[in-house]
């Protein structure tokens, strides 16, 4: 319960450290802290899914028939999202010795350990990229049969930026957001929510 947490000490609300301390019963500690994880990835879905919806009723115009999303589509929102989400969850814990700075070092010295000792994951990410980190694919629908597949996911973008505000995406295809870009640029945090820093949007 929040009544155990050491760091950060009082309210949740607001930006959330990168790093969280508790107190736990020790043959608690597991369970609750892959529950902690498995939350955390609900919420992740959770946002995800309203940007997603937010995306789609800005983009869509009944005036122009392109198709936003299609199975090809859907396969990169959800290797992108689902399969392999951007957060990393690392726990360690640890029975409290009579000092508490020297069992706080301990579970640091582990949780760095582990962290040092993961194996990434080969992630293929094929086809153009994304504009804003170069390294995931770029949302997209297969091209239509009379367009040439090079060069169709800056014509995708470029038909849906006409659609969209020049201050939530760039014309012309000038931006091709993947769905973690597309996530940060139409997610509503305002509701029931408050923006995280500019540093935790950073580390997404």
């Amino acid at each position: 319960g929040i009544e155990k947490l050491i760091y950060p000490a009082g309210s949740l609300q607001g930006d959330m450290p990168n790093k969280l301390v508790a107190a736990l019963p020790l043959n608690e500690a597991q369970e609750r802290l892959s529950r902690a994880e498995q939350a955390l990835l609900r919420e992740w879905h959770a946002i995800a899914d309203q940007a997603r919806k937010n995306w789609f009723n800005i983009a869509a115009h009944p005036a122009r028939k392109l198709k936003l999303t299609d199975e090809g589509w859907e396969e990169i929102w959800q290797r992108q999202v689902v399969l392999r989400p951007i957060w990393q969850v690392f726990w360690v814990y640890v029975p409290m010795g009579s000092e508490y700075a020297e069992t706080y070092q301990e579970a640091s010295r582990l949780l760095d350990g582990l962290k040092h000792s993961r194996l990434f994951e080969q992630s293929e990410e094929e086809g153009e990229k994304d504009s804003l980190s170069g390294q995931r694919s770029a949302l997209h629908t297969k091209a239509p049969a009379n367009m040439p597949t090079r060069g169709w996911t800056k014509k995708y973008w470029e038909e849906i930026s006409k659609n969209i505000p020049a201050s939530l995406l760039k014309p012309e295809g000038k931006e091709r957001l993947d769905s973690i870009a597309l996530v940060k640029r139409f997610a509503d945090l305002r509701e029931k929510r408050t923006f995280p820093s500019t540093s935790t949007v950073a580390g997404w």
